[in-house]
């Protein structure tokens, strides 16, 4: 058995970028098919190179829950005043979250932790050349 995730578009880790989650624009997005085991609700397609070191090349598309036990030292999606970033969480608490790139390609980013939200956790990725199936609405594409 197979399941669909919403693709919501393209992902930056070292520039904020915007996404709009609203029901209606994420129905019209395309769909990436898993097996139906895998917990992630949402794909979002990399389009730099900020998790090369952990061998995630541009292109890949990168697969997120919404929570996970820890987010510490955890690919996430933060949310800061209506953008988006996907950096490593490398120190959270309730006053501040610095946010890296594996081999610091890119520089930390000491965020307040008041002003962001932890929107989902990566827990897979699949890369370009891996079979990817695609649909556009019930259609392969």
């Amino acid at each position: 058995m197979k399941k669909l995730i919403p693709i919501t578009g393209y992902g930056y880790t070292k520039n904020f970028f915007e996404m709009n989650f609203d029901e209606v624009t994420i129905e019209d997005q395309p769909r990436l098919e898993l097996e139906s085991y895998h917990t992630a609700t949402l794909a979002i397609q990399l389009n730099d190179d900020g998790l090369a070191d952990l061998g995630i090349t541009k292109g890949a598309y990168l697969l997120f829950s919404p929570s996970a036990d820890t987010y510490r030292d955890q690919v996430l999606l933060v949310r800061q005043e209506g953008n988006y970033i996907i950096r490593i969480g490398s120190h959270i608490d309730p006053l501040e979250a610095i946010l890296t790139i594996p081999g610091d390609i890119y520089p930390p980013l000491h965020l307040n932790a008041e002003n962001i939200r932890i929107v989902a956790v990566m827990n897979g990725f699949i890369l370009l050349h891996d079979g990817i199936v695609i649909h556009k609405n019930d259609e392969l594409v």
